[in-house]
């Protein structure tokens, strides 16, 4: 597992640095956010590179689940399954589990919702970019055009993060079923 974590700096120097990460791993596809910030580098990696694939996903595009509320949501869940199957890896990192356990979902008028990512800053006093980063890569994984990066499809160790992950999901799925007798709906 490799990650490439920098401090705050210039929209430009950020897709540089995806294009050279990508590069060094001999990546097949770089996943970005391309909402707000996102969407110049976006267009800038795109102007770096004709060797990968470029994905940007806007959180608030609609999903191509129908339970899901957005692309936001979609991301998360899956990323979510991705780990809950064993299909993946991650490192054992307090800020990148912080940043995946501190969102929270809802269900309003039938979909799925994660909280607003502005509520999460409030909450771990710092932007989850570990966690959206982690996530987006994880969504890709579940991806058709993704299947032939899996390592076969076998399982991957649990990590601290990962069991941390899997006892939020088992409790979310339980809350889901009605379980806890809680939950939130518009109805």
């Amino acid at each position: 597992i490799r990650q490439s974590i920098y401090g705050k700096v210039a929209s430009m120097e950020t897709a540089g640095n995806l294009v050279t990460f990508a590069d060094a791993l001999d990546a097949e596809a770089i996943i970005l956010d391309s909402t707000g910030l996102g969407t110049p580098v976006e267009q800038r990696v795109r102007e770096l590179t004709k060797r990968h694939l470029v994905i940007g996903v806007k959180g608030n595009e609609k999903s191509p689940r129908e339970e899901l509320r957005n692309m936001r949501a979609e991301v998360w869940w899956t990323a979510a399954e991705v780990l809950a199957r064993g299909q993946a890896g991650l490192p054992d990192d307090p800020k990148l589990l912080a940043d995946l356990t501190a969102p929270t979902y809802a269900i309003r008028n039938g979909k799925v919702i994660v909280v607003d990512k502005e509520i999460i800053k409030r909450e771990i006093g710092r932007s989850p970019d570990r966690g959206d980063a982690c996530t987006l890569g994880l969504w890709w994984l579940a991806q058709p055009q993704a299947q032939d990066l899996w390592a076969g499809g076998m399982p991957v160790p649990e990590t601290s993060t990962q069991a941390a992950l899997r006892q939020r999901r088992e409790e979310a799925e339980m809350a889901l079923s009605g379980a806890y007798g809680y939950g939130e709906s518009d109805a």
